[in-house]
């Protein structure tokens, strides 16, 4: 890094991150194999007093407020990045959408497992509240105003027929990638709490802070979906005046037919 956004080199800060996670869950697993030994007759795992006052507890502790700030600063500029190439989906079939949903998501995906990896509950608690609302002001937030640019532009009214067509087609594709990312993010959210977490976290409390905190992040579909009413309502109008109710002659017979 020198000090600018494009020198950093975000292959290489996704290394370090792998690197540190291995550490982190080395660490966590030897915890866990001295909750085992240390248990005697308590019907719950929690880590022994000496382990929370070791000075290599300290270390750890600092290494994992390291990994919390880096992760995060890698989720926002990959966030960022997606952006920068986001052109449209080059599927043609199904609703019009842009890159940026796969490329987040994957990243997301990314993030998740390697906090989950480590078998670090207070982690995974820091991860997601972070990576929730990165989400939410950086992700959900670019996509609503550029959906208002765009419904400025595009439903008030342009004299060339396929440029306002383009325009058109460009907001609806940011009311899907809403629509879209928030299922994505919800069905990500779910896999992880259906594979089980107690196995992961056993320690007292654990699995419980972890589900909290995953639940946190699908809960993010909600918030979408209020998001899409407010973007919906510029199309309604619109397509409601070209829906004609009137029946023509022939149609009308075709009904006296059927009855």
């Amino acid at each position: 890094m020198n000090g600018t956004d494009d020198t950093i080199d975000s292959k290489a800060i996704d290394s370090l991150l792998n690197e540190i996670a291995v550490v982190l869950a080395r660490w966590n697993l030897y915890i866990k194999f001295l909750a085992v030994k240390c248990q005697y007759d308590s019907p719950n795992l929690s880590i022994p007093p000496f382990v929370k006052t070791a000075a290599l507890a300290d270390k750890i502790a600092r290494i994992r407020g390291s990994f919390e700030s880096l992760e995060t600063f890698f989720f926002r500029r990959s966030v960022e990045k997606a952006f920068q190439l986001d052109e449209p989906s080059p599927q043609t079939s199904g609703p019009p959408t842009t890159t940026v949903i796969d490329d987040v998501m994957f990243v997301l995906r990314k993030v998740l497992d390697r906090a989950m990896g480590t078998g670090d509950a207070e982690l995974v608690k820091t991860i997601c509240a972070n990576t929730r609302r990165i989400l939410d002001l950086d992700f959900a937030g670019v996509i609503k105003r550029r959906g208002t640019m765009d419904s400025s532009r595009s439903l008030a009214g342009a004299t060339d027929e396929v440029a306002r067509r383009m325009r058109l087609r460009a907001y609806i594709a940011e009311v899907n990638n809403l629509d879209i990312s928030g299922e994505s993010v919800q069905d990500l959210s779910n896999a992880y709490i259906n594979a089980g977490l107690d196995g992961l976290f056993p320690l007292e409390g654990q699995a419980e802070m972890a589900r909290t905190a995953l639940l946190g992040v699908g809960g993010l579909k909600e918030r979408f979906d209020n998001y899409l009413h407010v973007h919906r309502r510029p199309l309604l109008p619109r397509e409601v005046l070209r829906v004609s109710l009137m029946m023509c002659r022939r149609d009308w017979r075709r009904c006296l037919h059927r009855q």
